[in-house]
C-alpha cells in the first residue's frame, strides 16, 4: 500500500512539472502550414537563361522575409531554400514569336532539412535585383504618375529606346510598415505587387496547364540574373486537389 501511494505521488509530481514546462514560442513546418493567399518573398540564387536552360534543370532561390501564419507562428524562416525546375525554355527565332521560360517551384527546404511542398505556388511578381533597380528608382518615380493603372506593370532596365507595345513604367512596389505599399525599389515586394519590374519587354503569366509560371520576352531570350526578386503566392487548394485522407 505504501509503495502504491509513493508511486501515485511521484506520478502526480511529474505531471505537474510537465504542465508547467515552458512551451515553444513559435513552431515551424508541420505544425503551421501554408494557406491560400500567403506570399513568399525570395531571390534567385543564380542566373537563369532560356537560351541555356533545359526542361528539368533545377532552379534554386532563398526566402528573404520570414513567412508566418496569421497567428504569428513561423512557417518558413528567412533563408529557407526553395527548389524548383524549368518546365520549358526557348528563344525567339527568326524575329518571330517570343522567347519563353517556365519555372515551377517544388519544395522549400529548411536548415533542419524539413521540407514543405510548393506545388500550388506561383510567381506573382518579378523584380530586378535590388542593386540594379535602385539605380532606376528615382528616375522612374519622376516619370510615373501615382496610381497609374496597369494590368502588367513593367519597368525599363536600360536607357535605350523602348520598343512599341512595351508596358508603361511603374514604380517598384515594396512592403510598407503597415503591410501596404510604398515606392522603394530596393525593398521586399508588397503583397499586391503583380507583373514585372525592371526588365525591358518581359511579361509574366500563369501556365494554363498548371506547370509553373510563364515568362515571355520580346528579346531573343529570357534572362534573369542571380538576385532577381520573386514574389510567390500560394494558390487556394481546390477540392479535387485536396488530400483524400487515405
Amino acid at each position: 500500500m505504501k509503495r502504491f501511494a509513493a508511486f501515485a505521488v511521484a506520478t502526480l509530481c511529474a505531471a505537474g512539472a510537465a504542465a508547467q514546462a515552458p512551451q515553444p514560442s513559435e513552431t515551424t513546418g508541420s505544425e503551421a502550414s501554408l494557406a491560400g493567399g500567403m506570399i513568399i518573398n525570395a531571390e534567385l540564387n543564380s542566373s537563369v537563361d532560356s537560351k541555356k536552360a533545359k526542361p528539368g534543370e533545377q532552379v534554386t532561390a532563398h526566402i528573404t522575409e520570414t513567412v508566418k501564419s496569421t497567428d504569428g507562428r513561423t512557417i518558413l524562416p528567412k533563408g529557407t531554400k526553395l527548389i524548383g525546375h524549368i518546365t520549358k525554355a526557348s528563344v525567339r527565332s527568326n524575329g518571330q514569336g517570343e522567347a519563353m521560360l517556365v519555372i515551377q517551384f517544388d519544395k522549400a527546404v529548411m536548415k533542419d532539412k524539413q521540407q514543405v511542398p510548393l506545388n500550388n505556388v506561383v510567381i506573382q511578381a518579378v523584380a530586378a535585383p535590388a542593386q540594379q533597380s535602385a539605380a532606376y528608382g528615382s528616375d522612374l518615380e519622376r516619370a510615373t504618375a501615382p496610381g497609374s493603372p496597369s494590368n502588367n506593370p513593367s519597368m525599363s532596365g536600360s536607357r535605350g529606346a523602348r520598343p512599341e507595345g512595351t508596358p508603361t513604367p511603374q514604380t517598384y512596389p515594396s512592403a510598407g510598415a503597415n503591410g501596404g505599399s510604398e515606392s522603394n525599389s530596393a525593398g521586399p515586394l508588397a503583397a499586391n505587387a503583380r507583373g514585372v519590374y525592371g526588365f525591358e519587354g518581359l511579361r509574366l503569366s500563369a501556365n494554363a496547364n498548371g506547370e509553373g509560371t510563364v515568362l515571355t520576352s520580346s528579346a531573343k531570350n529570357v534572362h534573369l540574373d542571380g538576385g532577381t526578386r520573386l514574389l510567390l503566392m500560394v494558390q487556394p487548394q481546390t477540392a479535387s486537389a485536396a488530400p483524400s485522407g487515405r
